[in-house]
């Protein structure tokens, strides 16, 4: 028995070069998320052009691994009927609704790193773009339902509240984005330390605690950190970046490292290499500590107007590009 296509289903497309554009995209986008495939197994990392990529990463459910090669599936079926389409002259059945589907779950994917990160993975933006520009290149019918099932999310997601809900003890605090701690016998300080490990003056504050320390510090990086980074270290089961990220953005503070203490009357923030060593040696690692308001000048929790701001990086950049002047 011999199986016909159904050609009613088949949508229309402007012309063979919007064909051949669709079958050229869709192909480098599957070479481009293989690329980042390999490159989580070989480095167990990605390659990507902001800290926004790391944040994202640790808020998936499964492996990025898994959820690359998804998406490396997704756009080889999108390949393979682009180019069916151009040899037939009009658009597989498939095609359309596939990309539909993409649109969908990329309006789900911004309005989410819009509304709820309150960051930016790059990377995912650019595989975003290429389902825009395809939806583009399959008509204008196919445009205007695309656009429109992409704006849903984005609408619903700017109409809601996303909070910790519930009793006191189960909304999230720092302590949800401790990666570990260290701890001392008789701590007199508890301090919380944001930092990245890509930020070269975060890893010159972190030389500063690889000896005993009087206070109780806790690490928060912006992203996932390699286990070796801080030997001796206490893990914590769980870790969410993105409390660290969204606690920085909701005090107004776009750099890093920055130094939180906890104490009786609220929080001290502490920002900037210089001021953080400063602090750490009169304070938890020096004989004899001495009073830090006697020996430092007020600290702001960001620069005032006309202040120079030393030995910070920019949380979404790669700080070795990106380096404020100390």
């Amino acid at each position: 028995m011999t199986i016909k296509s159904n050609d009613r289903c088949a949508a229309p497309v402007p012309g063979p070069a919007a064909l051949t554009a669709m079958v050229v995209l869709s192909g480098l986008t599957t070479l481009l998320i293989l690329g980042q495939s390999l490159l989580l197994f070989v480095r167990e990392r990605a390659l990507c052009l902001n800290q926004g990529c790391a944040v994202v990463e640790e808020l998936l459910r499964i492996p990025p691994l898994w959820f690359n090669l998804l998406g490396a599936v997704f756009f080889l079926l999108l390949f393979l009927l682009s180019l069916q389409g151009r040899r037939r002259g009009r658009l597989p059945c498939p095609l359309p609704l596939l990309l539909l589907a993409g649109a969908a779950a990329e309006g789900v994917l911004v309005a989410y790193q819009a509304f709820v990160v309150r960051t930016f993975c790059s990377y995912c933006l650019i595989i975003g773009t290429a389902i825009l520009l395809l939806n583009i290149l399959a008509g204008r019918r196919q445009v205007v339902t695309a656009a429109t099932v992409f704006l849903v999310p984005l609408l619903l997601f700017s109409l809601l509240q996303f909070r910790p809900v519930g009793p006191a003890e189960t909304q999230l605090t720092l302590d949800n984005g401790t990666w570990g701690i260290k701890q001392c016998s008789s701590p007199r300080r508890l301090l919380y330390l944001i930092f990245s490990e890509k930020c070269p003056h975060c890893r010159r504050v972190l030389e500063l605690l690889e000896g005993c320390t009087r206070c109780e510090l806790r690490f928060n990086p912006v992203h996932a950190i390699d286990p070796d980074l801080l030997p001796g270290v206490r893990r914590e089961e769980h870790f969410d970046p993105a409390v660290n990220v969204t606690t920085l953005k909701l005090l107004g503070i776009d750099t890093i490292p920055v130094l939180i203490e906890k104490q009786a009357t609220g929080w001290r923030f502490i920002q900037g290499e210089r001021q953080i060593s400063r602090y750490l040696k009169e304070n938890c690692l020096s004989p004899e500590p001495a009073t830090i308001q006697n020996r430092l000048p007020p600290i702001q929790p960001w620069p005032l107007p006309g202040q120079e701001e030393d030995g910070e990086c920019r949380i979404e950049s790669n700080c070795d590009d990106n380096l404020i002047p100390r």
